[in-house]
């Protein structure tokens, strides 16, 4: 396409009788150059300022008609040149338009692309693939792409790093719900509260804490409520309590004969560990019901883990 070519001739504005317009003007602010206005010459003054506005609206008037002429054939130049670039416009915007379509739709391919390396590298895990969601715009960029939409090393490898990531992540989770529950059961409180508070990003430290301060709490009302019931029950026993005579100084204790211990063979007292699955928190207060109930009251729980749905 050929260059605009503009003739520009640069125009030219004389001033008639320049140095003597510049003289009057002089002379009038010679006249009234410190010049004080008085009620003796007040008529006058008004008079004196309607002539001097009446110049000065003049010399303003002339400045506005020569501007006009002067800016007439721009004014004409710049109205063309819109007229005539306006085609070109629409053409870049229409041209305009399809690239930014083609460049979306390659943009979904890529991002198809990264989505399924996602699910590919998570499918035999525990992993949601989901979660990358916030990742695959970032990564989708055309210059992690060869031209034929394969990805090149460098985004494979940041795929690969934030499976990982996640992988240990998610053991991590994991790991912090097991201790939290473990705790939570020996203690009989429910694990829910504190798996919700991990679950919104909790640290372990400060969610081990809070249970910890519930678990005190909760023995401590227990063993009030334990006494309470004590002092309530001898307060109603019928039965007075007993007194124990006094002891006589002078008599000498009876000894008991000492028992010879012989060797046995029975294997007990054992230990037995045990591995039972609970369906749920009623299951759990169930089955320690059952212990305490049939005098197995004292058990340490060695590990408590989540088990998958």
């Amino acid at each position: 396409m050929n260059e605009i070519q503009v003739d520009y001739t640069p125009a030219n504005i004389a001033i008639v009788d320049r140095e003597g317009f510049e003289q009057s003007i002089n002379e009038i602010v010679k006249k009234y150059r410190g010049y004080v206005v008085t009620a003796d010459t007040l008529k006058e003054d008004r008079s004196t300022r309607a002539d001097l506005n009446k110049v000065l609206k003049q010399i303003d008037t002339k400045r506005k008609e020569i501007k006009k002429e002067f800016n007439a054939p721009l004014d004409e130049f710049q109205n063309w040149i819109k007229k005539a670039q306006k085609p070109l416009e629409e053409t870049i915007t229409f041209i305009d338009k399809g690239i930014k379509e083609l460049e979306e739709q390659e943009k979904a391919k890529r991002i198809d692309i990264i989505r399924d390396e996602f699910k590919q590298r998570t499918q035999d895990t525990e992993i949601d693939s989901r979660v990358f969601e916030s990742l695959i715009i970032d990564l989708a960029k055309a210059i992690n792409f060869n031209k034929d939409f394969k990805p090149k090393n460098s985004l494979t490898d940041s795929i690969d790093f934030a499976v990982e990531k996640e992988k240990r992540a998610l053991e991590e989770k994991k790991k912090n719900r097991n201790t939290v529950s473990t705790i939570a059961f020996n203690n009989n409180l429910s694990d829910a509260p504190y798996i919700r508070l991990l679950d919104e990003g909790r640290e372990l430290n400060d969610v081990l804490e809070l249970l910890n301060r519930d678990a005190e709490f909760e023995k401590e009302k227990k063993a009030r409520e334990e006494e309470k019931a004590q002092l309530k029950a001898a307060e109603s026993s019928p039965n007075p309590v007993e007194e124990v005579p006094p002891a006589n100084v002078n008599e000498e204790p009876s000894k008991a004969p000492e028992e010879v211990s012989e060797p046995s063979s029975d294997p007990y007292p054992a230990k037995l560990s045990i591995a039972i699955t609970l369906k749920s928190e009623a299951d759990k207060n169930k089955f320690k019901n059952l212990l305490i109930s049939n005098g197995f009251g004292i058990y340490d729980v060695i590990e408590f883990t989540s088990v998958d749905k």
